[in-house]
C-alpha cells in the first residue's frame, strides 16, 4: 500500500502507481503497462513499478520450482555444465 493512502490521501498520482504495480503483478508485459498508463517511454512506467515481496517471493518459487524440473529432466546437461 503506498504511503499516500495509508495517510487517507488518494490523487491520480497513487491511483496511477497502484494500478501499474497491479499490472506488473498479474505478469503483463513492460509495453502492455506502457500503453496502459500512456507513457512515453518504459523508462517512466519503470518508475511506477512497485514489487510487493509476497509476489517476488511467489516469482522465485516459479522460478526455483522450473528449474529443479529441467534439472531433474536433464540430469547430464548439469554435469557437462
Amino acid at each position: 500500500m503506498l504511503l499516500a493512502s495509508i495517510q487517507g490521501v488518494v490523487t491520480p498520482h497513487t491511483l496511477r502507481h497502484t494500478a501499474i504495480t497491479d499490472m506488473a503483478e498479474t505478469g503483463a508485459l513492460v509495453r502492455t503497462m506502457q500503453d496502459f498508463s500512456g507513457h512515453e517511454t518504459i523508462e517512466m512506467v519503470m518508475r511506477y513499478i512497485h514489487a510487493r515481496h509476497r509476489h517476488v517471493d511467489e516469482a522465485m518459487d516459479r522460478f526455483e520450482n522450473e528449474r529443479t524440473k529441467v534439472e531433474h529432466l536433464n540430469p547430464s546437461k548439469r554435469e557437462s555444465s
